[in-house]
């Protein structure tokens, strides 16, 4: 018999680095957000994707920094 007792889900949500990389994921993600913002010269009462290409780099700066984020914590932070 083995004496050696189950990891728990606290033990492997820790191992994969949470909560810290669910925290650079969001400031990822938010600075994807001010970067598209600044960069088509938007503030928060307009609408943050007026045309075709804010669309665009919007998706690629908001959904790259949360991608981006998320990589970074688990590459400093996961086992």
């Amino acid at each position: 018999m083995s004496s050696v007792r189950p990891i728990i889900e606290a033990e492997e949500m820790h191992g994969a680095g949470q909560p810290l990389v669910s925290y650079c994921a969001f400031f990822g993600l938010t600075s994807g957000l001010m970067t598209h913002m600044k960069m088509h010269g938007l503030t928060a009462s307009q609408n943050w994707f007026p045309n075709s290409r804010s669309r665009a780099t919007g998706l690629l700066l908001i959904g790259g920094g949360l991608v981006g984020g998320y990589y970074a914590g688990r590459f400093l932070f996961a086992d």
